[in-house]
């Protein structure tokens, strides 16, 4: 993977993770004034990726033991998951969004929490008891080791203290509640984490122990990024771009015509579930045919648009027998 120098002293350093679907994310190096960088995401907690990261730092001129600051736009292992071992090396902070810290540091929202919050709402959406087991075991461990970081929150709003850039906090909650995007009004530049991708959909799920509607902050953040004075985006994954008002929209047509989906779904077939629902949706590949992990987060999403059109007053659910949710049409 070669790194690339977008505008000076501003680095995109492709990064490998081991997701087959996403091959890398995408860390970008702030040279800073008067030495050392900082890094916006850092890559996966494994040793391919942690090697992958140290080559990419060295290629700009820099080391892992120069870097000050450490920003993660959210805490997803791909992006999150070396920010223990960067700190370790170099002593820089580690700056997340303060909704992302309150959200992750314990309950049932937490990662140590995750298991148990699954185990009590995943058969709520349907899912059988008996498959509780493949849906967790790859997720819980991997969420509360990447989690194992000591983090400083940060506000919407703030200016984060690099040297040099006026980088400035955008909270854009949706593919997190604590999602934090961050724009550079001097090049004009957004740092869009998994908010907007040039090209995949990011996935706006419902935690099992969310009580929120992620698909509305979603669509409400996607506004507040189209209305900045954006001319570079710079994404976690897939390359750099310039259409953001072009791709907001091409976004939040995509959710219309899924939420449209999911509607009709729920008129032809009255009390199905969540995981019913989901299993009839148009998706890439046959949910049959993909890992556990990647129909977890379809389950999680089919629920966020059915709590969409709740919320709406378009759809209507009920406890059904043994505490199942149903979906119907109001």
């Amino acid at each position: 993977m070669t790194c690339e120098e977008v505008v000076p002293g501003l680095w995109r350093i492709p990064v490998e993770i081991p997701i087959p679907a996403l091959g890398t994310v995408n860390v970008h190096l702030l040279e800073l004034d008067g030495g050392g960088a900082a890094l916006i995401d850092t890559g996966w907690d494994d040793e391919r990726s942690y090697a992958s990261l140290c080559a990419g730092i060295e290629a700009t001129g820099h080391t892992v033991e120069e870097i000050a600051c450490v920003v993660v736009t959210h805490a997803h292992p791909d992006h999150l998951g070396l920010a223990g071992r960067i700190q370790a090396a170099s002593g820089a902070p580690v700056l997340l969004h303060e909704e992302e810290v309150r959200r992750l540091r314990g309950g049932a929202t937490g990662p140590h929490g995750y298991r148990a919050a699954v185990e009590a709402t995943f058969p709520r959406w349907g899912v059988p008891v008996g498959d509780l087991d493949e849906w967790t075991g790859s997720s819980a461990g991997i969420l509360a080791r990447s989690w194992d970081v000591p983090v400083e929150p940060v506000a919407s709003g703030q200016t984060l203290p690099l040297a040099g850039w006026d980088l400035r906090a955008v909270w854009t909650p949706g593919h997190t509640p604590g999602h934090l995007c961050l724009y550079e009004p001097g090049h004009r530049l957004l740092f869009s984490g998994d908010h907007v991708l040039p090209r995949i959909t990011p996935v706006v799920g419902m935690h099992p122990a969310q009580e929120s509607d992620p698909l509305a902050e979603f669509m409400a953040s996607l506004d507040a990024v189209a209305a900045l004075d954006t001319q570079v985006v710079l994404p976690a994954h897939e390359r750099v771009f310039t259409d953001a008002a072009e791709r907001v929209a091409e976004l939040k047509d995509h959710h219309a015509r899924r939420l449209a989906e999911v509607c009709d779904l729920v008129t032809a077939g009255a009390g199905r579930t969540a995981w019913e629902v989901a299993r009839l949706l148009t998706w890439s590949r046959p949910l049959e045919e993909v890992t556990a992990p990647t129909r977890r987060l379809a389950l999680a999403e089919t629920q966020a648009h059915l709590v969409h059109l709740e919320r709406r007053g378009v759809l209507a659910r009920n406890g059904g027998e043994g505490g199942v949710e149903r979906w119907i049409t109001v």
